[in-house]
């Protein structure tokens, strides 16, 4: 069972302990507080099968829950977890194919990392998953067959998160999820964000919280303090100079908010 918790940063060469070049895994996300922004070497393609969340995708954030098939493109910074900052809620189940397509021999022809529901491509992993995970007799040349198929099936169709909840307001809490995963490092408020939904403060703050358990500068927080772990994780940049790049303006803040969520100091954690 993989652990992410301790999930190098790079996938390496040890995932494809049988020499073929594809390798497939079952995970259950828990909850947990420290969420653990990775990528891989290959292409990830992942199926939720219960449960639901968000998957943080290269600054964009896109919410999953069963059915769903995330597509993580080879180098891309990720992660998936489950929104609610609550350990009562259930965790959610996957399976995922890793894939090396250089040494496959295949091509690449997808430009993004996303996630998306559709059923014909839902048959297909659980086809190509069966394969790679009971190996019958020729299963390489069988996955070697379905492969392409899957990938041009996605290379069709266009990325289209669904929200968490379905209520009448959930697509535009989706489109602010989205905006505030591109802009989360600006002066956002909660009034500006309102208008984006074209919706009253205080009404936008009852809708988001109700479809996604948190408030809105929680939410933001959240984001930003992901963004800040990531850079911490991977780059020299000064404390400081990172709590600017995602949008804190006070140092101190930044290190108490830092300090609430995970449990140790930037400098500490770092």
């Amino acid at each position: 069972m993989l652990n992410r918790s301790c999930l190098p940063l790079a996938l390496e060469d040890r995932e494809f302990p049988d020499g073929f070049r594809a390798s497939c895994q079952r995970y259950t996300q828990h909850y947990q507080r420290t969420h653990y922004l990775h990528y891989h070497s290959c292409l990830e393609i992942g199926l939720c099968l219960s449960g639901s969340g968000v998957e943080f995708i290269h600054e964009q954030i896109y919410p999953f829950s069963a059915s769903s098939i995330s597509i993580i493109q080879k180098g891309c910074i990720h992660d998936s977890h489950i929104i609610m900052p609550d350990p009562s809620n259930p965790p959610s189940q996957w399976k995922y194919i890793f894939v090396d397509l250089e040494a496959l021999g295949m091509e690449n022809r997808l430009t993004q990392s996303f996630n998306m529901y559709n059923k014909e491509l839902t048959a297909l992993f659980e086809m190509m998953f069966r394969e790679l995970d009971e190996k019958p007799e020729g299963y390489e040349a069988m996955f070697r067959m379905l492969l392409p198929v899957f990938l041009a099936k996605v290379e069709r169709l266009e990325p289209v998160p669904r929200p968490l909840k379905r209520s009448s307001m959930a697509d535009e809490i989706a489109s602010v999820i989205n905006y505030i995963a591109q802009a989360y490092n600006t002066d956002l408020t909660v009034e500006r964000l309102a208008r984006e939904c074209n919706m009253s403060v205080s009404y936008f703050r009852k809708v988001f919280r109700d479809n996604l358990g948190m408030c809105p500068q929680q939410y933001l927080i959240h984001v930003r303090l992901s963004m800040a772990e990531h850079l911490l994780r991977t780059t020299n940049k000064q404390i400081l100079d990172i709590s600017e790049e995602v949008g804190f303006h006070s140092l101190s803040s930044f290190n108490r908010l830092f300090q609430k969520a995970y449990g140790r100091s930037p400098r500490t954690f770092r």
